[in-house]
């Protein structure tokens, strides 16, 4: 994880990582499965909307 992060944020990526990320109670559905969310945005191309809180 680190040295995907590590290489995202050297191409220009702001980048987060959750690894408490689950649909199934996020969504109410009928599976719990926790995952690891990685959500990366070109900060070049981020608008202020487009900001979430970490």
């Amino acid at each position: 994880m680190a040295k995907i992060k590590k290489l995202l944020k050297k191409h220009g990526y702001v980048v987060r990582i959750r690894p408490d990320h689950n649909l199934g109670e996020i969504g109410g559905l009928g599976q719990n499965r926790v995952r690891f969310l990685i959500l990366a945005r070109h900060e070049a191309q981020l608008t202020k909307r487009d900001l979430l809180p970490c």
